[in-house]
Formats: C-alpha cells, sequence, structure tokens
C-alpha cells in the first residue's frame, strides 16, 4: 500500500512543480523583474509564511498523527469528532489571523520594506509601490485560511489511506492562480500594467479555494461530515497544539529565512526579488523530484501508520513500518539520481525557462 501511494504522490508532487514553475514562467514572460513584480512578491511573502509554518507543516504533520491514534483508539465516530474540532477552531483561528493581516497590513509592508528606506538602500522609496503592495497584502491574506482547512482535510485522507487528491491539491491551486489570476489580470489590465497583478493577487485565493475544494469529494467518500463544534477542551486538540510546537520551531528557521532575504533583495534594487523567486522556483524543479518525491513523501505515506502502531505492545508492527518507510527512501533515489551524478541529466524545460526569462530581462516596468 505504501509503495502504490509514493509512486502516486511522487507523480502528484513532480506535476506540482512543473506547474508552479509554468506559473513563474508567466510572471517572468508578462512583468519580467519589474519593481511591480517585486511588489507582488513581497505581499505573498507572508500568508505563504505562515502557510509554510502552520497549515502545510506543523498543523498537517501534528493533525495526521494524532487522529490516526483516535481512528484506531476510538474508531470512526471518535476521530470524526476530533476532527470536527479542529476544523471549527482552525476556521475561527485562522478567520481572526486573516483579520488581523488585513488590518494590520500597512505596518507588515512597512516592516519588509524597512530596508528600503535605510540611508545604504541604493532602492528609493516609492509611495506607489507601498500602496499596491499593501492592497495584495489585504487581497492574499484570506489564503492562508484556505490552505489551513485543506491542509486538515488532506490530514484526514491521509489518515484513511487515500492520498492520490491531496498531493494533487497543489496542482489544483497552481492551476486556479494561474487561469484565475490571468483572466482578472487581463480583465483589469489588458496591458498587462500594475493594476493586472492585483487580479494575480486575487488569483491566489481561488488557488487557495481551489486546493481546498478539489478534495471534497475524496472526504465525503470516506465518510465524513462536518458539524461545527466548539468544544475545544480536548485531549486529542490539546495533543495537536503541542505537538505543532516543535514542528513550527523547525521549520521557522528556513522559512523565515526566505522572507529576510526577500527584504535584503528588496533595498537591493529594482527587480532583484522578482529574480530571487524565479531562481528559487528553478531551484524546487529538482527538488521536488529527487528529494521530496523520493525520499520525503516515502515517509510521509507510511506516517499514518506509524502514527497508531508506535504503542506499547505493537513494537513489532512498529518495526516493519519503519523498515518499509526506510528501504522505500533509501532504495529509491540511488538510482534515479545516477544521471545527475554523472551529470548527463538536462533539468525538463530547462533551456526554455532560460529562454523565458532571459526575454524578460527586457521587459520594463509597466
Amino acid at each position: 500500500m505504501s509503495a502504490k501511494a509514493t509512486g502516486k504522490v511522487s507523480a502528484a508532487v513532480m506535476a506540482s512543480r512543473v506547474l508552479g514553475l509554468a506559473r513563474e514562467m508567466m510572471f517572468a514572460g508578462l512583468f519580467g523583474g519589474s519593481r511591480w513584480m517585486d511588489c507582488f512578491y513581497l505581499a505573498f511573502k507572508v500568508p505563504n509564511l505562515l502557510r509554510d509554518l502552520f497549515a502545510e507543516g506543523a498543523l498537517s504533520q501534528a493533525f495526521v498523527t494524532t487522529f490516526s491514534k483516535k481512528l484506531k483508539s476510538g474508531g470512526e465516530t471518535s476521530a470524526w469528532a476530533l476532527a470536527n474540532k479542529m476544523m471549527t477552531l482552525a476556521a475561527v483561528f485562522m478567520s481572526l489571523v486573516t483579520l488581523l493581516g488585513i488590518l494590520i497590513a500597512p505596518w507588515i509592508v512597512e516592516l519588509l520594506t524597512s530596508l528600503s528606506r535605510a540611508g545604504s538602500s541604493p532602492r528609493d522609496y516609492n509611495p506607489e509601490e507601498i500602496a499596491l503592495t499593501v492592497t495584495m497584502v489585504r487581497i492574499m491574506y484570506p489564503f492562508i485560511l484556505l490552505v489551513s482547512l485543506a491542509a486538515l482535510v488532506m490530514g484526514m485522507l491521509n489518515a484513511r489511506n487515500v492520498f492520490g487528491m491531496p498531493a494533487l491539491s497543489s496542482c489544483f491551486f497552481n492551476l486556479g492562480s494561474m487561469i484565475g489570476g490571468a483572466s482578472l489580470g487581463w480583465w483589469m489590465d489588458p496591458t498587462w500594467g500594475k493594476n493586472s497583478l492585483i487580479g494575480f493577487a486575487i488569483g491566489v485565493v481561488i488557488g487557495g479555494l481551489a486546493q481546498l475544494t478539489c478534495q471534497f469529494p475524496a472526504l465525503r467518500r470516506v465518510g465524513y461530515r462536518f458539524a461545527a463544534d466548539f468544544q475545544w477542551k480536548d485531549s486529542g486538540v490539546r495533543q495537536i497544539l503541542r505537538l505543532m510546537g516543535p514542528a513550527v520551531i523547525a521549520s521557522s528557521v528556513v522559512q523565515v529565512n526566505v522572507v529576510i532575504n526577500a527584504m535584503f533583495a528588496f533595498g537591493v534594487g529594482e527587480g532583484a526579488v522578482s529574480w530571487l523567486s524565479y531562481a528559487f522556483r528553478l531551484m524546487q524543479l529538482p527538488i521536488a523530484r529527487w528529494q521530496k518525491a523520493c525520499g520525503w513523501w516515502p515517509s510521509w505515506c507510511c506516517r499514518p501508520r506509524s502514527g497508531w502502531c508506535c504503542w506499547p505492545g505493537r513494537s513489532s508492527a512498529c518495526f516493519t513500518s519503519a523498515a518499509n518507510s526506510t528501504r522505500t527512501t533509501a532504495c529509491r533515489p540511488p538510482p534515479r539520481c545516477a544521471p545527475m551524478a554523472t551529470g548527463c541529466c538536462v533539468m525538463p524545460g530547462s533551456r526554455s525557462c532560460s529562454r523565458a526569462f532571459t526575454r524578460s530581462k527586457n521587459a520594463g516596468s509597466r
């Protein structure tokens, strides 16, 4: 079961990264390294940071472990009750976070652009750029609410050994943000000026909504029915919150570093944030192919089982699950990484990507 799930998930992760690269190529072709594109990427950093820290990181990992144990120890009724509590808690808390983020957006942008106002910064302070960034931060902040709920839905499906659609949900985000954003961007500004980026900001929210709703049919098939439950003084809820703490600390180093890099880049000069984001996306494609698809996701697919079997008296099942995960993780990457080690592997589409990014160098600020 784990090997089959790993194959599906690996293909889905790779498809998501390819679509993400296509989205960046579209941005590079339309806007290049313009100052307005810098504003878009900077505005997306904060909700994306919260997504990586809480939604698709700590929350999802902690929920899968606790939900799997509850499913085996208390049955479906108890597990679905815990799911309803967490869905309600996440919806309420992230709604408050979203409202707070919308209200304090000017201060968030002031912090992110603080280096551009320093005396040693080569970039001039531009109130028009700041105003556009604040607007896009407010538009994109609901994204964190949607992906938090999507992460919980993904955790429920993974615990029921459904891996395909949750892994494909990121593809729906990319498609929704590209199609929705491009349609609204062209409608708002057919010349693809700065106003069209507001359409792409709305497209991010559309993509988040697509990432959530695409999992609903699979969730319904496994028997889940949502009912609001505000009884949050529950041992399962407390356990999830306790497990989230170390996971947030572990992932915060990388994610905060990404935001700080963007802050420095914004102060360097026009287009620096854009080119940094394009380079980061190019780096993500081989990482997804060789590390996440062949290493991280196999262990993730074994997580629901290991979450409940590692109890006293179940050491044999625990060792078997750990051994299967280790074999899958250790044996798949080496033969696939051999072409890269010999220098014979060229990243698919890298030449066309290079041409798209090179052409966009000459795209001036619109």
